[in-house]
Order: structure tokens, then sequence, then C-alpha cells
């Protein structure tokens, strides 16, 4: 057992610092909501628009385990998510509440939350309320994180009455970012500003972002009028996905020119 002293005047601790070690870590809910004031706290410094007035106020019971055989229309899983989405000893070891939570550490929370939320170890709206302050996050990998944990989510409860509830949760997260990148890719910029880009771009789109779908449309479209001018690399797979199931997308016109092949 490794014992940790930590001052009463630390208002949060987190451990597994820059998630160096291989393992989950589970807090009791104070410490949990304190990790998540940390979160909307420490991105307000950094982030992109300053939050005004978050106050989510979830409820829900502990979600248990449930079998994939189960429907999960019918699952506790479903009924906990529909109930949050509808209310709005050494350096290595931990990270204290004098520094910030760096781009590690606010993955690492994020991915440690669902993943215990998926095993029946912690409350949704925990996991949810870790979430609320992705509109200030300006690093890809916590971006990432939360699309892969928000693409589990949405296969688990597509078909349900909670689908629509978490497709509207997640468009008005990546509202306020997707207003912050912009199509125009510079090919000369970082790796992780264009992985950035282009993750808010693709999540936008996938969860219904009207100024997302109109600008996806208007690109297909474009490309289909002139197909020799190709959508930059980093954008095809978008333009070409998601320009595809916009209604009047010129679809039938694409495969007219390739009849044939």
């Amino acid at each position: 057992m490794v014992k940790v002293e930590v001052s009463e005047s630390e208002s949060w601790v987190k451990f597994n610092h820059h998630q160096i070690g291989y393992y989950r870590v589970n807090y009791g809910s104070e410490d949990w909501r304190s990790l998540t004031e940390a979160l909307l706290n420490n991105t307000l410094e950094l982030g992109w628009l300053h939050l005004e007035g978050v106050n989510q106020h979830l409820s829900g019971g502990r979600v248990e385990k449930t079998t994939p055989s189960l429907p999960y229309r019918d699952s506790k899983l479903g009924l906990t998510i529909l109930s949050c989405l509808a209310q709005h000893e050494t350096s290595t070891l931990a990270h204290y509440a004098t520094e910030s939570l760096e781009t590690p550490d606010r993955a690492h929370l994020l991915d440690d939350a669902f993943k215990l939320a998926d095993s029946g170890l912690l409350d949704y709206k925990i996991a949810l309320n870790l979430t609320g302050y992705l509109g200030n996050e300006t690093e890809y990998v916590p971006w990432s994180v939360a699309a892969t944990n928000f693409g589990f989510l949405r296969k688990m409860l597509s078909g349900t009455i909670t689908y629509p509830k978490l497709r509207k949760y997640v468009r008005k997260l990546v509202e306020k970012a997707y207003q912050q990148v912009s199509w125009d890719i510079d090919p000369k910029g970082s790796n992780a500003n264009k992985l950035l880009a282009v993750k808010i771009l693709s999540l936008a789109c996938e969860y219904g972002l009207p100024e997302c779908l109109q600008e996806v449309s208007r690109r297909f479209s474009s490309w289909l009028s002139d197909p020799d001018r190709k959508p930059p690399p980093d954008l095809r797979t978008i333009v070409y996905h998601y320009g595809t199931t916009q209604p009047h997308s010129g679809l039938p016109k694409l495969c007219d020119s390739h009849h044939g092949y």
C-alpha cells in the first residue's frame, strides 16, 4: 500500500500524474467534484472562450453492469444517461491543486471516468460532468479521448429515446470549439493543430451541428461541380462521408458519373 499525505489546504489531488502508470484511478464523489471544478477553472485560463454560468445539476442512480444481449433501451445505462443529459508521496504519483491540470492529466481524467462508468464502478453523471469543460479545451488528445468515449455511448444508445439527448449534449459541447477552428487548414501548420481541427470538424458534423453540415454540403457540391478541385487531404474523409448524407447532396450525380466502373 502507498500512503500519500495531502494537506488540508489542497482543494484537489490527482493521482497517476501524466498517466505514466497502467492503471485506473477512482475517487470519492467529493474528489470527483473537486476535479471537475479544477478542469473548469483550469481551462478558463487557457481556453478560447470564458465559460459563463456552467451549472449542471445531474441526477441518477448508480450504474449497474449490463450484458450485451440486453437491449440498452431497457438498461440502466440508458436510463441513467437520460437522467444526466436532461439536466444540465512523489511528484510522479500525484498532482496537486497548487499546479494546473496539464493536457495528459485532462485526457486521463476523462478516460478513467468513462471506463470506470462503463464497468459499473462509477456513476455516469460524474463522467458526463467532467466533459462540461470541453468547450474551452484547446488540445487534441483530450478531445480525441472524449470523442472515443462519446462514440461508445453513441453506439450503445443508438435507436433509444436517450440518443437524441446525447446528440444534443455533444453538439452543444463542440459548438464553442467549432467556432475556433478553420476549414482552411494550414498545410504547414503543426500536426497537433491539424489533428485538433479535423477532430472538431468531424465531431461537429457527426453530431449534427448545422453550421458544419452546411459547410460540408457546400464543399461536397463544389467538388461534384469540379472533380479536379478535390478537398484538402486532411478534410476529404469529412467532406466525402458527411457530404453524401445531406439532402440534395448530389449523390445520384456522383453515382451516375461512376456508372460502369
